[in-house]
């Protein structure tokens, strides 16, 4: 999982990086962490 962070950061791109890193925290924490997501649970509407 997190070797394939560390292609898309050599390669520059850090977007897909932050994603892979994200989704390797998911799995081992087993939560998820959709800001969106949390934020919407808790009844608040974000502007984007």
């Amino acid at each position: 999982m997190l070797e394939e962070a560390e292609a898309e950061l050599v390669s520059g791109n850090v977007e897909d990086a932050l994603f892979a890193i994200r989704e390797a925290l998911e799995k081992v924490t087993g939560m998820d962490l959709s800001y969106r997501e949390m934020m919407e649970a808790r009844g608040l509407k974000l502007p984007y």
